[in-house]
């Protein structure tokens, strides 16, 4: 047999290795992408239900430890009330759960006085308990579920506190 040049291989054959280790490295990033994203998710969503629900503690333990506050009253443990005065006259500051947020209503002592409502972050529950008797032990749980708690020391000679 007589050849009239180089012999004549399909170069489709030789390219076909190439083209499946480059797909095999695509399909490797796109799992890891998505791997790395449902992650990313994950720690996004801890987080921010976590900030959600410490916002609402933080916001009641600093109006606890107010350098103002005349009286702490702790009547019923889904509500707490602080009352403090300003330019001789009395007011009351309630932190309660009103339609799944927590509430601060702000307004004069008096039964017939206006509030003005402020919500502070969505939770389900809000409890103040007095532990001791200069410690009030905050417990909320946030729209998740997460439950949340602190205690607040509560200087004696400055504030009152009341069951």
């Amino acid at each position: 047999m007589i050849s009239n040049g180089p012999v004549k291989t399909h170069a489709a054959l030789h390219s076909i290795p190439k083209l499946i280790l480059v797909c095999l490295f695509a399909l490797c990033t796109l799992i890891a992408a998505s791997y790395g994203l449902n992650s990313y998710r994950n720690v996004y969503y801890q987080t921010e239900n976590n900030f959600v629900g410490r916002t609402g503690l933080v916001y009641v333990a600093t109006k606890i430890r107010h350098t103002n506050i005349a009286e702490i009253k702790l009547s019923d443990p889904d509500k707490l009330v602080l009352i403090e005065e300003i330019e001789n006259e009395r007011f009351a500051m309630s932190i309660y759960v009103k339609d799944g947020m927590l509430v601060e209503s702000f307004g004069s002592d008096r039964p017939d006085a206006p509030t003005f409502d402020t919500e502070i972050a969505a939770v389900n529950e809000f409890k103040a308990v007095l532990i001791a008797d200069d410690l009030i032990k905050i417990e909320l749980s946030d729209s998740t579920g997460n439950k949340h708690s602190t205690v607040v020391y509560v200087p004696r000679t400055e504030k009152e506190v009341k069951s």
